[in-house]
């Protein structure tokens, strides 16, 4: 019996060509080396003075690798994804793309889904990693999938905002700068801002919960709702960094799952946002309402 389930298109080419790509091998080898040395490393640090692994440096080297691996995952992702589009005007092979039966919304998928795949084998790849560290801290099934959901949703939120600028401007290299730029404001500056708030705070004494001011930014940075989830899992308290506004839990609703939620209802936002960036009869309509304003 054939099987009656169809593939997206762009997805089942992209996934034909970087199977074969010498790249893409050499990207799963560096990102596995750096989360080796990583591991390696982080344990020979912790525990070469007493000459054993106790449960502290597991936890500890835990703590770093899956920082370091959120990092990796957050960084290559919008590099695989800002040349979706962008690529296909260079070769000028877009148009053609257009012309098909295709919607622009599967395009963007297809090509959002085929940037997806490659982090998908690189977390997949280092499981084995993970399995030897959470051996010695044991953590739940649970706190395990929840850590996965939000890799996997952090990597389609940054791939998603690469695949909008990669419509929006005809060159990668700027459509990758501009989605690190943008992406770096959502991840880093909540924290930043909120550091320079306790500074200010501890220097003038001054009584005021930093995170109070940036409650609802704090909540939209995957960088902290990742670590929020880390620690909770690990049972340590994020009070003493963001203070008490990021340990709310409303209705069994946590800060990670809000930050979880943000960026799934931003994701389809902006995918609808690059479908209809990509339509040429937008742009001709647009050109032709001007002439005629022109004319009258």
């Amino acid at each position: 019996m054939r099987n009656n389930v169809k593939m997206n298109p762009v997805l089942k080419k992209e996934l034909r060509t970087s199977m074969r790509n010498v790249r893409g091998s050499l990207l799963v080898i560096g990102y596995l080396a750096v989360l080796m040395l990583t591991l390696c490393g982080g344990l020979y640090i912790q525990s070469s003075y007493r000459g054993m692994i106790t449960k502290n440096d597991a936890i500890g080297t835990f703590i770093f690798l899956m920082i370091v691996q959120f990092a990796l995952i957050s960084i290559i992702s919008p590099t695989i994804a800002s040349g979706a589009i962008s690529s296909e005007r260079e070769k000028q092979t877009l148009d053609i793309l257009l012309t098909t039966d295709m919607s622009f919304l599967s395009i963007i998928t297809g090509k959002l889904g085929a940037s997806l795949s490659k982090i998908i084998l690189l977390i997949i790849s280092s499981t084995p990693i993970f399995v030897f560290l959470l051996s010695y801290i044991g953590i739940n099934t649970l706190g395990i999938f929840g850590i996965l959901i939000i890799n996997i949703v952090a990597a389609t939120f940054v791939g998603a905002i690469g695949i909008y600028y990669s419509t929006r401007f005809k060159k990668t290299i700027v459509a990758t700068v501009f989605s690190y730029i943008t992406i770096f404001l959502i991840y880093v500056g909540p924290v930043i801002m909120c550091a320079m708030l306790q500074v200010y705070k501890y220097n003038n004494g001054i009584q005021f919960d930093p995170a109070k001011q940036f409650y609802w930014y704090l909540l939209i940075s995957p960088a902290v709702g990742f670590m929020t989830l880390i620690f909770s899992q690990l049972g340590i308290s994020l009070t003493e960094i963001f203070g008490k506004t990021l340990e709310i839990n409303f209705l069994g609703i946590t800060s990670y799952m809000i930050t979880i939620i943000f960026m799934i209802i931003a994701t389809i936002l902006i995918i609808l946002l690059a479908a209809r960036k990509i339509d040429p009869t937008r742009k001709k309509q647009h050109l032709f309402n001007l002439k005629k304003e022109k004319k009258i």
